[in-house]
């Protein structure tokens, strides 16, 4: 019997309760425990007669120090071993590596909610006002924006977030609802350059980057979960601070439904993260669903209940476009994509091709070859050239860029009006890249034919073409800059 596909991998990485980590059990949890990178964990002990802050270092074999300091609260620096404690409204800024204090600063006020929202700057969250404080220099924390009435009272702030240009902000809140077991979610988007909000219903949002196909500039994504009353959540994608007249407009894409599972009409999104790496979109729910969804085209993927604990925190991990995330129980999951069944789950289980089809492409991974060479066969029939060979140029793991490709584009009549087929074929895969070793034996091969060898300069020059001596041979007598 088959074994059915799972596009996701996912494991526990360390449980914090269990030797020899053994951090207290009644530390675990939102607040106390914190999971800024996936480089540190950092737990608050103040029970007893001697707290102390554990740290460990995720990068370092899960290595575990234990700090005699007393805090309420402490975050890791996402990058560098430096670590800011709370006592009360005291703040202060330490350096690990140097044992030396940074900076210090009393506020005015409570914090409610922290985190750090760059390797240098700290955002802070008081009843009333969001500020920003820089670790570098003596500067006191800066007042951003204020909150809104409508994520004032009775609000618990989760989450804060800042896009990567630094012009917009997301402060997220949750509220009792009107019914037994009803949340509400309140999100202020605010744009630090026209220093205004807007008020969003939901419980989770995140910012992200893309390359928008087409487009030379990146677009600066919002992508949130949105829950009016008495209707079904969706996933909004859009871009944030683009002129709707610019050129190649604004990104966006039509709102999706978020699959509740049928056990949990009334759960919701506590974490959500999105892969720099992938460009996926992982939420997971207070129930402990994973929802799985594509920034592109904001589809969802998949959805599995991976624990029945709360996760209470998670993270990006860089290095396998994953997340991490801690439960109460004190369990540190990993989450990623399964590489070699994420395709084949999108064409087996979804039924959706061209999903399946862009993601192969964009990260390269294995289970869409057929359809892309049915595509391209109806394509190159259809005699839309430009079309085939853009599908080539965009095949996973190059499986259309091969001897055999070139030569149906050889063999391909040229239309009216237009270039040969070939030399479309090597246009489209120039703009996309650099040629490979076929390829580039080929078309130097028919410039030379052409008396048009000195084209290939140029292309030397970007590092487009893959030189080998068989190159060297077609072009020695032609041209000796080359």
């Amino acid at each position: 019997m088959a074994q059915p596909q799972v596009p996701i991998t996912y494991s526990e990485v360390l449980n914090l309760v269990n030797p020899p980590i053994s951090v207290s059990p009644d530390s675990v949890k939102f607040g106390l425990t914190s999971l800024e990178s996936d480089k540190f964990i950092v737990s608050c002990e103040t029970a007893g007669e001697s707290p102390q802050i554990v740290i460990i270092d995720l990068s370092a074999g899960n290595s575990v120090t234990r700090q005699k300091m007393k805090a309420e609260a402490a975050i890791m620096n996402p990058v560098v071993k430096v670590i800011a404690l709370r006592a009360g409204e005291t703040l202060q800024i330490f350096n690990l590596e140097l044992r030396a204090k940074m900076k210090s600063h009393v506020a005015p006020s409570p914090i409610v909610y922290w985190k750090w929202v760059s390797p240098n700057v700290i955002a802070l969250v008081t009843a009333t006002t969001v500020f920003h404080w820089s670790i570098e220099g003596d500067s006191p924390p800066v007042k951003i924006f204020d909150r809104n009435p409508q994520i004032v009272d009775g609000h618990q702030i989760i989450n804060y977030q800042v896009s990567e240009d630094n012009k917009w902000c997301l402060l997220v809140g949750i509220s009792a609802g009107g019914a037994p077991g009803v949340i509400n979610g309140t999100m202020q988007l605010y744009s630090i350059e026209k220093s205004v909000s807007q008020m969003l219903q939901g419980h989770a949002g995140a910012f992200t980057v893309i390359k928008v196909p087409g487009r030379d500039e990146p677009a600066q994504i919002l992508c949130f979960e949105d829950k009016k009353p008495d209707q079904p959540p969706k996933l909004f994608v859009m871009e944030v601070g683009r002129d709707k007249n610019a050129p190649g407009g604004v990104f966006r894409v039509t709102p999706q439904n978020i699959p509740l599972p049928p056990d949990g009409p009334n759960d919701f999104p506590v974490t959500m993260n999105i892969s720099k790496k992938l460009s996926l979109i992982y939420v997971i729910s207070k129930m402990g669903y994973l929802y799985l969804f594509d920034v592109f085209s904001g589809k969802p993927i998949y959805r599995a209940r991976i624990t029945t604990d709360t996760v209470f925190v998670s993270t990006e991990h860089s290095a396998t476009g994953g997340i991490l995330g801690i439960t109460r129980r004190g369990q540190v999951l990993h989450v990623g994509i399964n590489e070699s069944q994420l395709v084949p789950y999108i064409v087996g289980q979804l039924k959706d091709a061209q999903l399946a089809i862009d993601l192969a492409s964009r990260l390269n991974l294995p289970g869409a070859d057929e359809l892309y060479v049915t595509q391209f066969n109806n394509l190159i029939a259809s005699g839309d050239v430009q079309g085939a060979a853009r599908v080539a140029a965009d095949s996973p793991r190059q499986i259309l860029r091969t001897p055999a490709i070139i030569a149906r584009f050889q063999q391909t009549p040229a239309q009216p009006g237009q270039p040969q087929p070939v030399f479309q074929y090597f246009s489209v895969l120039l703009e996309k890249g650099k040629l490979n070793r076929f390829e580039t034996i080929e078309l130097a091969r028919l410039l030379v034919q052409q008396g048009r060898a000195n084209l290939l300069e140029k292309w030397v020059g970007e590092d487009k073409l893959e030189l080998t001596e068989e190159f060297g041979d077609l072009v020695v007598g032609i041209d000796v800059n080359l």
